[in-house]
Parts: C-alpha cells; structure tokens; sequence
C-alpha cells in the first residue's frame, strides 16, 4: 500500500549494521528500488516482511515501524497482526 512519505528508523538501523539498501534488498528478494521505499515510508512492507527485516536487523518491529508508521499501512488506521 502507498502511503506519503515518512522517514522511518529503518535507514539509521541499517546503517550502523553497515548494510547497503542493495544487499538487504538482495537477502529480501526484492528489488533496490522497492526496498527504498520501504525505507522513505512509501511503501509499508507486509507484516511478514517487516518481521523478517526485524530479524535480520536484530531489533524489533516496533522499533523500525513505531506505532504512527504501522497504523498507517491499513486504510482502517489498524495494525495487521503480525
């Protein structure tokens, strides 16, 4: 679902794991671009992804997708469960 961009934390915790957008993307099987807009807030990755990033990341849901972010990512205003 496209949403109007909003930095999420999830470039900062990229980065101090010192990974570049390409090889997170790669390890996800999506494209560089898509991964991207996860990363601007365009585009919200499904609950599974975002637990699967989480994983990869060593930090929570929670921490990448706060509260504001996530609710978003319904038209209802509703977080999926996870």
């Amino acid at each position: 679902m496209r949403v109007p961009a909003v930095q999420t934390p999830l470039r900062t915790v990229r980065q101090t794991r010192s990974l570049t957008q390409s090889q997170l993307a790669g390890v996800l099987a999506v494209s560089q671009q898509t991964y991207s807009k996860y990363e601007s807030g365009v585009l919200i990755p499904d609950g599974a992804t975002r637990v699967r990033i989480a994983a990869i990341l060593g930090v929570t849901v929670s921490t990448l997708w706060p509260r504001r972010y996530s609710n978003r990512s319904h038209p209802s205003g509703l977080e999926a469960r996870v």
